[in-house]
């Protein structure tokens, strides 16, 4: 939100925020985004809703990630069973 702020990028259309924002996360990201189901093209182009589907994407990715993560840190001591 800074960076839109100090280059004046709030004050355009969203469609032209969009396209900045896609093109500052790369080719990884944008990769990510067309493989999404808009309702529409012009949801597609719709600042807030990518931004909305970027943070679901992200948040449920970390999660995974850290889900897993304590699950393989887990210690069993000597002779404990694994349904313990």
């Amino acid at each position: 939100m800074n960076y839109e702020v100090a280059s004046h990028l709030v004050k355009q259309p969203k469609v032209e925020r969009t396209a900045t924002l896609l093109a500052c996360l790369g080719a990884d990201a944008l990769e990510i985004v067309d493989g999404w189901t808009f309702a529409n093209e012009e949801e597609h182009k719709d600042i807030d809703v990518v931004l909305e589907k970027l943070e679901v994407f992200y948040v449920s990715e970390t999660n995974k990630i850290y889900g897993h993560y304590q699950f393989n840190k887990q210690n069993h001591e000597s002779g404990e069973s694994i349904d313990s």
